[in-house]
């Protein structure tokens, strides 16, 4: 028993996030708790909702909410939670849930973008896809009055959905797959992808719009700091990365 636990600490890392000036909320392998920011006593608590009651989450993320002030999200495993901040209680009666792990989360006006992330092999759940090597993955569109998701079933993305850049009603997706970066162009309010093939940009997305009419995407990358500093993410070489101009690269692609 003992060593059970052990291994499900270790699988499971601190999550900490400052709600409002008073409140702080935490994640351990007790699960979810509030508390006072000047005292520490809890203020309440709770156990998230995993796909196997009494499994701890081995993926957790906790989301400050833009405009509701109500409450916090929390991303676990491949669900989210959106949880009433003055008692802990769930806002949704249950979570929607992507395919793979939640790696961040989009608030949109139209709807909270689910961003998935390729866990690794041994720890994927469900109907796993590999293509070369990497764990495919499943986006959706949450609906912030009750938790619902636009799509019927999760979007198929090749990889981790590393960002989403709001435009308009819609949102440009990096997607990271095999050490190379594609875009599409969601369709937030449908939850449907403009492009029908992802297109493979240079380096990372940095920048994107919509050309008037929508019928073309402009987009700007930069290079990928992985591949300049022989794959470790120094903090120098990401502050070159984005002050060299030269080294970008503005293209276009038709929408279809």
């Amino acid at each position: 028993m003992q060593g059970l636990v052990r291994a499900a600490s270790e699988g499971t890392a601190l999550e900490v996030l400052q709600a409002g000036p008073d409140m702080i909320v935490v994640h351990t392998l007790m699960g979810l708790r509030a508390l006072d920011a000047r005292s520490g006593a809890v203020r309440w608590s709770t156990a998230l909702p995993t796909a196997r009651a009494g499994n701890p989450a081995r993926h957790v993320r906790l989301f400050p909410s833009l405009d509701k002030t109500d409450r916090i999200y929390v991303g676990f495993d491949d669900r989210l939670m959106a949880y009433r901040l003055a008692d802990g209680q769930a806002l949704w009666s249950k979570p929607p849930t992507i395919e793979g792990w939640v790696h961040g989360i989009v608030q949109h006006p139209s709807g909270i973008i689910i961003l998935p992330e390729s866990p690794p092999a041994n720890q994927a759940t469900g109907n796993v896809r590999i293509v070369n090597g990497v764990v495919q993955t499943g986006l959706n569109v949450a609906r912030y009055e009750d938790g619902t998701t636009i799509a019927p079933k999760p979007l198929r993305m090749r990889g981790t959905v590393t960002d989403a850049m709001i435009v308009g009603g819609s949102a440009v997706l990096a997607v990271d797959a095999e050490s190379r970066t594609f875009v599409n162009v969601l369709d937030v309010a449908t939850a449907t992808l403009r492009l029908k093939k992802d297109v493979k940009i240079k380096g990372q997305l940095d920048y994107a719009e919509l050309t008037p009419g929508g019928a073309g995407l402009l987009y700007i990358s930069r290079p990928r700091c992985v591949d300049q500093c022989r794959g470790q993410r120094h903090r120098s070489c990401l502050g070159r990365s984005q002050v060299q101009g030269r080294d970008r690269e503005r293209q276009a692609a038709q929408l279809g």
